[in-house]
Order: structure tokens, then sequence, then C-alpha cells
């Protein structure tokens, strides 16, 4: 009896074709009865085998972007495989990646482009060719544009993992109006992204995202790593994953911060069952200890960081030279000079003539000023082991466990979509930057706030520009939304609620045509009724996406559970 691990595809068909069987089985995208090849058809299959081509291309089931290979035999891909050539992926796929030649051939995968007959809802539909359909699109567009401007053409798509997600602005840019949006993306990645580039102007340290490049550098020095609302086993198992795994070989130590016991809980060092939606505090809670217990890396934070800047305790802002003196660079910040008793403009990145004081208070020409490090333990101060663990539902003696294994770095703390998905959302980014910069892991070895990585494994910039030249003068001033929501300018994207409201009313102006990509708004869009109306309201609604979705009859759907 054959081993079964040894049966290859062409000794299988050579043992039923001597045995004379032909076995038939049940294919899920056939739709029918297959058999396999008989005795005369075997040489004519292994002659197939021989002639498969291998495509190399990689996978957009998300942001990651693994590296793939393509079996291709007579045009039509067989199989799916992990390059070993990718260096975050190492050969190695997720489930969803290797799903995707069940997405390629799909039964109800769209082919052509489909013009409704009926009423909106009714689900009747006539096939066109796609030189209609562009003709139709763009004719529209370009009367909607003459007619209201450009702003009045609304384009939508899915989240980040989506072929070409940049592709979307682009378009806006080049066609002339500002107005795209992605529902996920301000409760999705972006609170990092926009903390780190604001208080770093660096990447942000998300595993899932391919910013943490330190964890795949095969000589990296970090000895603990903080999974703080992310767990790579899930989010991005064949890349941050498989690092992860190498990692914790290697002797790296982590801690995994989660209410859920997932798989990188289960193998970290130390699990804090957090409370969800309490990070914050716990982040004050870690900042106090490292503070108190004096764990901070002080050469670092007097020089690399504003925390000796001084701060007007009245505006809460920091103090500009050009505050001192009319003369004064307003681009120069101050601190209070221990030799002389005074403040002083310091410049960039330090003086040596200046004797910087980190923690004070101190009044002069009758305003009251403090430091920034004096600010930021005021904050902490309430923030105990004892008060910490009572809000976060945690064992404090376990907190201050993980904090002595964070400070014993080189470290760092990734960020995951958890703290993204909160009212505290850039306050948790922020705080992680903190504790980063207190410790002083930024930009030495080992460290995950990374500009310069050591590791050249990581491909430089997976997504195309989204080209914001190209949109015309005066146009950004009118993108709905950004005005009251200024970090989505960050990704050049409007606000939903903006829209939809612009929508109904039809001010500041109106809209007239949606094009929606790679996403279900009903679905995903807070709130989804609400769009029902204006839905009605738009001239033109084209929907792009792969999938036709069929209404099936209660005994189709019954039928086709085993599917």
């Amino acid at each position: 009896m054959m081993e079964l691990h040894k049966i290859s595809r062409r000794s299988f068909l050579e043992a039923t074709a001597l045995s004379g069987a032909a076995a038939v089985f049940s294919h899920p995208l056939s739709g029918g009865l297959v058999s396999t090849a008989s005795a005369a058809e075997a040489p004519i299959a292994a002659a197939a085998e021989e002639e498969t081509k291998i495509v190399k291309t990689c996978c957009r089931a998300c942001i990651h972007n693994c590296g793939v290979l393509a079996h291709v035999r007579n045009g039509r891909v067989v199989k799916l495989e992990g390059n070993p050539e990718y260096p975050m992926s190492k050969g190695a796929l997720c489930a969803k990646a290797l799903s995707g030649v069940s997405a390629l051939y799909h039964p109800n995968r769209n082919k052509y482009p489909l013009l409704r007959v009926g009423k909106r809802g009714e689900n009747k539909w006539r096939r066109i060719s796609w030189n209609e359909a562009i003709d139709i699109i763009a004719k529209k567009m370009e009367t909607v544009r003459h007619e209201y401007g450009a702003e009045a053409v609304l384009v939508t798509t899915g989240g980040g993992g989506n072929p070409a997600f940049r592709g979307i602005p682009r378009f806006c840019n080049a066609f002339g109006t500002p107005n795209w949006y992605e529902p996920g993306c301000a409760q999705c990645y972006l609170p990092r992204t926009l903390a780190y580039d604001m208080m770093y102007g660096g990447p942000s340290t998300s595993i899932a995202d391919e910013s943490a490049r330190e964890i795949y550098n095969p000589n990296s020095a970090i000895k603990t790593l903080v999974l703080w609302g992310t767990d790579a086993s899930y989010s991005c198992t064949a890349g941050g994953g498989r690092a992860l795994v190498e990692l914790r070989a290697k002797g790296v130590r982590t801690i995994s911060i989660d209410p859920r016991f997932q798989p990188d809980a289960a193998k970290a060092d130390i699990w804090l069952p957090i409370r969800p939606g309490t990070d914050v505090a716990l982040m004050l809670g870690w900042a106090r200890y490292i503070i108190e217990k004096d764990l901070y890396d002080h050469e670092f934070v007097m020089k690399w960081t504003n925390l000796p800047y001084l701060v007007n305790a009245t505006t809460k802002r920091l103090v500009r030279a050009s505050d001192l003196d009319s003369a004064g660079d307003a681009k120069t910040f101050v601190v209070w000079d221990a030799k002389t008793n005074s403040p002083k403009p310091i410049k960039y990145p330090w003086d040596d003539a200046l004797d910087p004081v980190l923690d004070g208070e101190f009044e002069w020409a009758g305003v009251k000023y403090r430091t920034g490090f004096n600010a930021l333990r005021e904050r902490c101060s309430p923030w105990t082991l004892e008060a910490t663990a009572k809000e976060c539902w945690l064992d404090p003696k376990k907190i201050e466990e993980a904090i002595l294994m964070y400070a014993d770095g080189p470290a760092g703390i990734s960020l995951g979509v958890a703290t993204d998905q909160t009212p505290n959302s850039v306050q948790a980014a922020m705080g992680s930057v903190i504790l980063n910069a207190l410790m002083g892991n930024v930009e030495r070895p080992g460290a995950l706030m990374q500009r310069n990585p050591s590791s050249n494994v990581v491909p430089a910039g997976s997504l195309a520009t989204r080209c914001s030249y190209l949109l015309p003068e005066g146009q950004l001033t009118k993108r709905l939304g950004s005005n009251e929501h200024k970090g989505l300018l960050q990704w050049d994207a409007g606000q939903p609620s903006a829209i939809l409201n612009a929508i109904l009313t039809g001010k500041p102006y109106p809209l007239k045509v949606w094009l929606e990509r790679s996403g279900n708004k009903f679905g995903v869009n807070g709130n989804a009724s609400s769009w029902v109306p204006a839905l009605e309201k738009m001239d033109l609604v084209v929907h792009m996406y792969i999938l036709q979705v069929v209404k099936r009859s209660l005994k189709a759907q019954k039928r086709s559970r085993h599917f």
C-alpha cells in the first residue's frame, strides 16, 4: 500500500489508470461532476503537468503583500504557494491568500459590466460591453463636472488591503474632485500614523502594516516586544506572525496586552488581559512608574525630546524665542537655563553653552512656566499601580512585572487596530510614542521606531503615490469634512458624515455621481440605513466589485451549504 505522503498527482493518475478506476467527485467551482483521467488520458495529463508555468506575483488580500508563486497551466491558475524569495513571508502564506484561486474562479465572479434596467433595488440587469460602460461613466462625469464642478463626483473604496488602494485618491486628484473616502481609515491605522508622524516624524510601529521593520532584521538587538492590542499571529500570519516565531526562538521576550487569550497571548512571557478601552490609563500608569523609579533614558529625554522645553502654564503652549523677545526666532524653543537661572532659547538639536533643567516650575517677568517633563509627570501622577490596576482590571504586580521587562531594552511597543477603535485612539498612539521616547527606544539598534531600519528586507514604498499635486488649485478647500476633521488630510480623505450631509441637503454643494470600488458601504458605514435616501439622490451610481451578489431561494441556499 502506498504511503499517502509519497503520492504525487502523477503517481495517483498512473495508479487509477492501471486499476481502470474512473473516480468521480463534486467540485465547488465546477458546479457539476468531473471524472478523473482514464488510462488513455494519463499521458496527456502528465504532459500538462510538465507545461505548468510559475508566475511570480503577490497577494493583496491584506496590506502585507506576501510573495506568491502562481502555478499556471493552459492559461489557468491551478495552485498558489508562497514565494521563498520574498523576505518577509519567506514562502509562507495564510489561508486567505491560498484561497485566491477560489476567488479568481468563483461562479459569481463578474466578467463583464451590467447595466441596471429596472428600478433601483429590483435587481434587474443587462449585460453591456466594456466600451459602453466606460462611455456612460465618462460622459456623465464630464457633464457633472461642467454643470456642478468636479467636486460633485464622489469616489469611495474599501480598506487598505484592497488592490491599488492609493489608485482611488490618485484618480480623484487627476479628475479634480477632492471627495473620496474609505470608511475605516479613521478607525483603522490613521490614528497611529497621524500621532507618529506629528510626534516623531517617522512611521508607526504596526506589524500588520509593514511598519515594524525591525522584527524582520535577523540580527536585531531587540530584547522585549510589547504587542499592545495587536496579534500578528492572526492579523498577518505569514509575515509578522512568522517573524514573531523566529524572534521568540532567539530569546526575545513578548508582552501581550489584549483582553483575548489569542495565540500571541498564549505564547507571551506576560499577558495583561486589559479591560477594553482603558489602554491610555495603562500607558499613563507605565509612564508614572518609569519616571518615579528613574528608569527613563536621561540623555535621550534631555537631548532628543521636547520635554526640557518650557510651556506657558496659562496657555499650555510651548514657549518660543519670539515670546520672550519680539526679535526672537519663532521657530526656536526655550529652556530654563540653570547657569543663568532664566529662560533661554536653545539651538537645535543642542547647545553646550546652556544647562537646561528637565523638571521644574518657574516664573519670569510675571509669566509662569513649567517644563514639558514637569507637565507629563503631573499628568501621570494619579496613575499609581493600584489605581491603574483597578481601572484596567489587572493585577498590579503583573503590571509592574511588564514595565520592568519593557524597561530592560532595547524594546518596542507595537500597536494594533484595537487602540484605534476607541474614543482615545490618537491619545493611545501618542502614549506609545511617549513610552518609547522615555526609554530611548527610538532609532537605536533593536528599537521599532525606525525611519532607517537596519534591515533592508522590507520592500519600501509598496503602495503607489496619491499624486496629490494633480488636484487643481482651490479644490482642496472644498473637501467635505476636512476642516472639522483635519487628521483625515493625512490621507487626502473626506469625512463620511459630512459627505452624507452634503448629498442629502445639497449644501455646501450637491454630489451627483458616486463611484464605489471594492467595498460595501451599506455593510460598513455607521448607521448604514441613513445612506439609503442619499443613494436615491445620485444621478449615477457605479459599483465596482469582483463578485456579483445573487438573490437565491431558500432551497438553493440549503443546497449550497456544503460549499
